[in-house]
């Protein structure tokens, strides 16, 4: 096959066929993949919450430290300071960070809202 058949649609050509060798030569591959790459940023775009995790958050976390340790320590806020800000005791924050308590959803999301942070940034994964 060496030609190019097109395919029509009410009489209109929408679409057309090229044999392989035209293909790679046009550098086809790579605008397809363009269109790819094109059709991908549209997804995040539709997709993206804003919601961004500086990469000393992430180190924090990798080392151990508890979420809620680590973006409070970002904040730059004491563990007292982000008890108060949230409305929960001192003795709960400890508990949660220490791991001894999970916490409750609403607790947590209080935590999570005086952070500025969304809630699923302070779960942490099994």
């Amino acid at each position: 096959m060496s030609k190019i058949q097109f395919i029509e649609f009410d009489g209109e050509r929408r679409f057309a066929v090229v044999p392989i060798e035209l293909w790679e030569r046009l550098g086809a591959q790579e605008a397809l993949e363009d269109a790819e790459d094109l059709a991908a940023l549209a997804q995040f775009r539709r997709t993206d919450t804003g919601a961004r995790v500086p990469h000393s958050v992430v180190k924090r976390i990798a080392e151990g430290k508890h979420p809620i340790a680590a973006w409070r320590a970002e904040r730059k806020l004491s563990a007292a300071e982000l008890a108060r800000r949230a409305g929960v005791t001192r003795q709960m924050m400890s508990l949660i960070e220490s791991g001894k308590r999970i916490g409750t959803a609403g607790v947590l999301r209080k935590i999570a809202n005086a952070l500025e942070v969304p809630l699923d940034a302070l779960l942490q994964s099994a």
